[in-house]
């Protein structure tokens, strides 16, 4: 539903990743850590007046500690002196530094003509090291707009450079980003060789941070070819994969522990709960104990990981894995444990005042209540007094599904997510159609079929158009039902969805059988 993204960019940061989306009902949120991309500071300082060099040092000490606005004045009075000393490199330095401000801020274009600047600069003066980061920074704004290309090639230029002045660590950083930009092109051999070059270079330094770091991608690299193999039912290489996986994320938490360090170690844990939850659900791996067994896993995993957040007062980082966790035990039937989680979860996101991580935990915890509605709704005690009991049940449930969905529906349309909003008008509708309010039901799925529309969206109105199709059919509105039917064809005709074109045309035939017999 959402994707919330932190990225960090001087020092190796974990990405925390929601992943919710769905059309017709939004499914527990599943998330998982990656470090993808990281940027260094021009470390070479000039012989020049202590005053410049100073406002150097304290705007990278400002810039590592997050406090932006502040860094780049001290750079811009730096870049300032240093052009009336003539001194050129500390002038190059400051520049990369105000480049470095900018690309925090997200302002590319003014990032581009610092950096740019700045490696003019290192070229005239033959500082392949400083010309090196300026490249790599370069190529990181590529890789955050998702140029891949452009981010390719200055990463590889930077990369040579690096090796040219023997510049180990950052030949280990260059790597690492070189990785993350063919994983994100799926590319995973490409992006495994880059990562397992990247490892051998931060070993051969003991820079075991880096280290860990660079494990942890490997593992998330390995955990996709895992679900590559699984979507081809190669269930051997499934689980050999998955195995990789696990083993790398542990040898990054065994580093990471040593070296004690909370934020990573509860990054890996996050990513290694994930993949046991996956390990649980491939089809036919494993017998129903060794599934169990891995939800177990993934249980503690989570737990683990959301301690050491709170224990932090990271709350985004405890209300993501909370979130998981959730699902873990939701994927159980265990819906009170998964109420827990998620509202904890909740608590936590309300801290962050974090809008669209607070309207994915809110759509969770909808979904609970929906889910425990319709188990309750088809429950037959086999007396009278037991069916209506369920039934009052089954609607209290529904109505408190319903407050959740609306409570998120307005977060989402403050911030302007149109197609999380069409997909959450979806589920009200089926709220409304679950307790019989059928005009309700149509003005939801109007409202979301505009929203598509207007999104040029073909799956959210093919669905959509089903959805009103249901609507009218369970009111004995056939041919209203049949036009919304026969539109929600033809847009799977569109799409080659021929298992979901077929669906449909097996309910138009039954509604017109149902006509001729009346």
């Amino acid at each position: 539903m959402f994707a919330c993204i932190d990225l960090y960019r001087v020092f190796p940061k974990p990405l925390l990743t929601f992943l919710a989306t769905s059309v017709l009902t939004v499914t527990p949120v599943l998330g998982f850590a990656v470090t993808s991309k990281q940027t260094v500071l021009a470390q070479s300082l000039p012989a020049s007046g202590p005053k410049a060099d100073q406002l150097l040092k304290e705007g990278q000490t400002l810039l590592i500690n997050a406090v932006s606005q502040q860094a780049l004045i001290q750079f811009q009075q730096a870049l300032q002196l240093y052009r009336q000393e003539g001194n050129r490199l500390g002038e190059a330095n400051a520049l990369s530094g105000i480049g470095d401000v900018y690309y925090n801020l997200g302002e590319y274009p003014l990032a581009l003509k610092a950096y740019g600047q700045a490696w003019e600069l290192y070229q005239r003066l033959g500082d392949r090291k400083g010309g090196a980061t300026v490249l790599n920074n370069i190529g990181a704004i590529y890789d955050a707009q998702r140029q891949y290309p452009e981010a390719l090639k200055f990463y590889e230029q930077a990369l040579k450079l690096r090796r040219e002045a023997g510049d180990l660590a950052g030949e280990g950083i260059t790597l690492n980003n070189l990785a993350g930009v063919y994983l994100n092109q799926g590319d995973y051999d490409k992006a495994l060789k880059e990562y397992n070059a990247a490892l051998k270079v931060r070993w051969l330094m003991g820079d075991r941070r880096g280290e860990a770091t660079t494990l942890n991608n490997i593992g998330f690299v390995c955990h996709r070819t895992a679900q590559y193999h699984q979507s081809q039912g190669n269930l051997e290489k499934t689980r050999e994969w998955y195995q990789s996986a696990i083993e790398h994320y542990q040898s990054a938490l065994a580093i990471r522990r040593m070296l004690g360090d909370r934020v990573g170690e509860a990054a890996t844990l996050n990513n290694l709960g994930f993949v046991y939850r996956n390990l649980a659900q491939y089809p036919q791996a494993h017998e129903p104990e060794a599934q169990k067994a891995s939800l177990q896993e993934a249980q503690r995993t989570y737990l683990k990981a959301a301690e050491i957040y709170s224990q932090l007062g990271d709350r985004k980082g405890e209300a993501t894995v909370l979130n998981n966790l959730g699902g873990v035990y939701f994927s159980q039937g265990q819906y009170v444990e998964a109420l827990k989680a998620y509202e904890r979860a909740l608590t936590a996101v309300n801290i962050t005042g974090d809008a669209p991580e607070q309207a994915t935990t809110l759509s969770n915890i909808a979904f609970v209540y929906r889910t425990q509605a319709d188990a309750l709704k088809t429950k037959d005690s086999g007396q009278e007094i037991g069916r209506n009991l369920a039934s009052i049940e089954s609607q209290r449930q529904y109505l408190k599904a319903l407050d959740f969905y609306q409570r998120a529906l307005t977060i989402i349309q403050q911030v302007g997510d149109l197609k999380s909003e069409g997909t959450t008008l979806n589920n009200i509708g089926g709220i409304h159609i679950s307790l019989g309010r059928y005009t309700d039901a149509l003005q939801a799925y109007n409202r979301a079929l505009a929203i598509y529309e207007k999104l040029g969206d073909l799956p959210g109105q093919g669905t959509t158009r089903y959805n009103i199709g249901v609507t009218y059919a369970r009111q004995e509105k056939y041919h209203e039902a049949l036009n919304a039917y026969k539109r929600a064809q033809l847009i799977y005709e569109q799409l080659r969805d021929i298992a979901r074109r077929d669906e449909i045309r097996s309910v138009i035939q039954a509604i017109k059988s149902q006509q001729k017999a009346i």
